[in-house]
């Protein structure tokens, strides 16, 4: 493993969690979490027209009794399968039409298809007690039905299976049934289920990769390959979102725009990969002092960095500032030869009050008033902020340049 890869891990869970594996079909809880809802979301119709298709293959088995069994027969399978499976089934319709039903979507379909494996064992066993027995063929359709059209999770749908064979071998038994053919049942409806959850198991595994991958990709598409922060791209449309959230709300926002002093004399004496390094520092001592929810940190190209603190005013801009200045002059950033590099940063600050009008222009113009400021404290010595429209350079000019 390479080191940005180590680091993706360490910043992205679906990163580690796709790295550690999960053999065992289980996520860590949280993802977990998330994965279930993505399923959920994504695969809601697919499951509903599952359901379709299984209500209208009973209502077929239904009309076949009626054409070939006689009629105390079909009257008590049709009427079992008419006036208890089917209404089931359709009350396992009803959450896939409500996305607030997701989280107990799992267990209701559990409940629901143990509900509809005892009135379908129920049918089979009535017809045999009337010494007219339904194909057990149809045993392994269910089965089918149960592994790959229900949206079941791989150990479940096995599970909601178990029982039913059992009860279905244990009654054909009871009911007098040629023991060597009840058992010729037994051996094929256990190859069936080995082959559901052979099938099951590597179509849920498959959706967990794609979903891991997609969310790597996702990740890597908005975030910097090199210090992992947001990337530009990213930064914006939390701006742009902040900002209309600021607006509605009549908070104040800080945007600060960052670049690293002397980097190119930095990159000359050093090197490119120590170069690297430094802006992987700069850029965690950056994100560690912007963590609320609607903060951001991102990288806005090169040696420069992008920042927004949302609902502070000048005071606490200010203050925000001086740590991050005070942070990356502490840093002490190791060499490949043992020694350690000093450097320095100036920030520019604009501090503003959002107003809906032209988001987009207004955003611009936010890092523009930034970017003057940045201007003014480069000029003014660096290692130091400024307050935009202030003209002000406020901070202490340090000796750590003499590093370079």
């Amino acid at each position: 493993m390479t080191n940005s890869q180590f680091a993706e891990n360490q910043t992205s869970p679906h990163a580690a969690q796709l790295a550690k594996g999960f053999a065992k079909l289980r996520f860590e809880p949280d993802l977990e979490r998330e994965f279930l809802q993505h399923y959920w979301t994504n695969h809601r119709r697919r499951i509903r027209i599952g359901l379709i298709v299984g209500i209208f293959i009973f209502l077929m088995f239904s009309l076949k009794d009626i054409i070939v069994y006689p009629r105390e027969t079909w009257l008590w399978t049709v009427s079992t399968r008419c006036g208890f499976i089917i209404p089931v089934m359709l009350l396992a319709l009803w959450p896939t039409f409500s996305a607030r039903l997701r989280d107990s979507f799992a267990w209701a379909s559990w409940v629901i298809l143990t509900l509809v494996w005892a009135g379908f064992v129920a049918v089979l066993l009535e017809a045999r007690a009337m010494a007219t027995p339904l194909p057990y063929e149809s045993m392994l359709l269910m089965m089918a039905f149960v592994f790959f059209m229900t949206g079941l999770r791989a150990f479940t749908s096995f599970v909601s299976c178990l029982p039913a064979i059992t009860a279905y071998l244990i009654g054909s038994l009871m009911l007098g049934g040629d023991s060597k053919l009840i058992a010729t049942q037994a051996f094929h409806l256990a190859c069936m289920a080995v082959i559901g959850v052979m099938g099951a198991y590597s179509r849920e595994l498959l959706l967990r990769k794609l979903f891991l991958t997609e969310s790597v990709a996702n990740f890597r598409a908005e975030h910097d390959s090199l210090t992992l922060l947001p990337n530009r791209h990213a930064a914006m449309r939390h701006f742009d979102t902040a900002w209309r959230q600021a607006a509605r709300q009549r908070d104040p926002l800080a945007v600060f725009l960052l670049d690293v002093d002397h980097f190119k004399a930095y990159n000359d004496r050093y090197g490119h990969i120590e170069g690297d390094h430094c802006l992987q520092s700069v850029g965690q001592a950056i994100k560690s002092l912007l963590c609320r929810p609607m903060d951001i940190a991102a990288r806005y190209g090169g040696e420069e960095f992008v920042a927004l603190a949302y609902g502070i005013g000048r005071e606490d801009a200010a203050n925000i500032a001086d740590r991050i200045r005070a942070a990356v002059e502490s840093l002490r950033v190791g060499l490949a030869d043992g020694g350690e590099a000093r450097v320095t940063i100036s920030i520019g600050v604009a501090c503003i009050q959002p107003e809906f009008e032209n988001v987009p222009a207004a955003i611009k113009n936010a890092l523009r008033q930034a970017d003057l400021a940045l201007y003014s404290a480069k000029g003014s010595g660096r290692n130091r902020f400024v307050i935009g429209e202030t003209g002000i350079a406020v901070g202490t000019k340090t000796q750590s340049q003499q590093g370079l």
